[in-house]
């Protein structure tokens, strides 16, 4: 299914659902709240996002964001994982980024500056692009599995990271 230019309800909250082979694009997507979802296979392309909330062990798997605003998307600690996802030119500047889990995703010219990020969730990722202020803060323990390689790193930070 494909969705373009659509303008969403402002709040509605999906629980225990799982949404599936969507693609949306130029479209605010409202306030949606996520209770313990899946989300499988969307495509977000110029969409914003900026009021959804991810709750209660919501799942976003094989999920693309292209060129959405992504700036106050909130989740609560450890209740969002995104596995095999890919962010590009999206604006994720105030979204609690530290609170969620990202597994094999990939990150492309994104903004996210000034941002503290837990080594532990940030399993096997890759960023390409300018990272500006980031912290990537670790206890020494799980090791930061991620790829920096077309990265160029200004004034990022590891702390107590393996």
């Amino acid at each position: 299914m494909s969705i373009d230019n659509e303008l969403f309800s402002d709040i509605v909250r999906y629980e225990h659902v799982t949404i599936s082979g969507t693609t949306i694009k130029n479209s605010n997507v409202g306030s949606p709240i996520f209770w313990n979802c899946n989300l499988n296979q969307l495509v977000f392309d110029t969409c914003d996002l900026n009021n959804a909330r991810f709750f209660a062990d919501t799942m976003i798997d094989h999920c693309t964001f292209i060129r959405s605003d992504l700036r106050s998307v909130g989740t609560a600690k450890g209740e969002a994982v995104f596995t095999n996802c890919e962010f590009s030119s999206c604006d994720m500047r105030g979204m609690t980024l530290e609170n969620a889990t990202f597994i094999d995703c990939t990150f492309v010219k994104c903004r996210f500056n000034d941002r503290i990020l837990q080594a532990a969730n940030i399993v096997n990722c890759s960023f390409t692009g300018k990272l500006i202020d980031i912290t990537f803060e670790g206890n020494g323990k799980p090791k930061l599995i991620a790829n920096f390689e077309n990265c160029i790193l200004e004034g990022v930070r590891f702390v107590n990271c393996t």
